[in-house]
């Protein structure tokens, strides 16, 4: 029995020195990282990571230069003489057919001259705020008491009340006979 539990013991140990050969082995090709290595790597990674970060910020800082250069231009080109020209022309048009819309709406069609729609316009102009100005005035003197409606409601109140004494005295020298 002896024997029989020291040759368990020799197959055992024997197991462990195959497991670490087979260890020893396996980490033959890949040796065991050394403090240097895992700082290299660290360095590398810092050095990818700032790499990146820089990288943004310039295109970044580009786009925001590049959005104010066009703005820039935009607002150029839209301020050249040429461009004021034609938005002078354009106020000047829009304005012509503003005067023909009020002019066709106040009834004034015919007439090719401009002083004359100039003159025509003006006068209907201020014969509608004539119109309006009195109508506000109107409408600001609080009307006064019309004196001719009491009197004939007075009046009419007055004859009712004749009327009805001589009813009175009518009823009572009926009752007298």
């Amino acid at each position: 029995m002896q024997n029989l539990n020291d040759l368990n013991k020799m197959q055992q140990v024997q197991k462990e020195q195959v497991l670490q050969q087979v260890q020893n082995l396996e980490s033959a090709g890949q040796p065991a990282p050394s403090k240097f290595s895992r700082f290299a790597n660290i360095v590398w990674f810092m050095i990818f990571i700032s790499f990146i970060v820089v990288i943004s910020y310039i295109v970044i800082s580009d786009n925001i230069k590049t959005k104010k250069q066009i703005k820039a231009n935009a607002e150029a080109a839209l301020n050249t003489p040429k461009i004021q020209e034609y938005r002078a022309k354009e106020a000047r048009r829009q304005r012509e057919l503003a005067k023909q819309r009020r002019l066709r709406k106040l009834g004034i069609d015919g007439i090719t001259e401009p002083a004359q729609k100039n003159d025509l316009l003006n006068e209907q102009l201020r014969k509608k705020e004539l119109a309006e100005q009195q109508e506000r005035l109107a409408s600001q003197v609080p009307e006064g008491v019309d004196y001719t409606s009491e009197l004939a409601a007075y009046n009419a109140r007055l004859k009712e009340v004749k009327a009805q004494k001589a009813r009175r005295k009518a009823q009572e020298g009926n009752k007298g006979l």
